[in-house]
């Protein structure tokens, strides 16, 4: 009786250490950080290309006038954001699910995409068949 006193803790102990309050606090925890190393990367990130005038370069070299320093920025934050999370999904163990979900929506935007690309298509190709047949324009017209 007195052993069984002393294992009823220890049980309960282990649930929680590999159970399901230990996933989710682990996964709060990874979340936080990610957040806080996107962040701190991101102030790290800026002031460095800010620093080697990163705009100016891609401006005078490349003709390119977009903000190129805050997409890079944005990229690189986004992406530590989004391991982070998939990383917290995965210690839960929704890391697979929620990625066929987010493969299935991309792929069907991909495909609608292409839908209303093809419906385009069509039309353009049978009227400039029909513009060639017919010869409605001459050359140098």
């Amino acid at each position: 009786m007195e052993n069984n006193t002393i294992i009823e803790p220890v049980k309960y102990m282990d649930f929680f250490l590999t159970g399901t309050p230990y996933k989710l606090i682990l996964s709060l925890i990874i979340i936080l950080s990610g957040f806080v190393v996107g962040k701190l990367i991101n102030k790290l990130l800026s002031r460095f290309l800010k620093e080697i005038e990163l705009n100016s370069i891609f401006k005078t070299n490349f003709k390119i006038s977009f903000n190129i320093e805050k997409l890079i920025i944005n990229l690189i934050t986004f992406t530590i954001y989004s391991l982070s999370l998939i990383y917290a999904l995965y210690q839960i163990g929704l890391a697979r699910i929620i990625l066929y979900i987010l493969f299935l929506i991309f792929m069907l935007l991909i495909v609608f995409s292409m839908a209303l690309g093809i419906r385009d298509f069509f039309p353009n190709l049978f009227g400039g068949i029909q513009i060639s047949k017919k010869k409605y324009f001459k050359e140098g017209n």
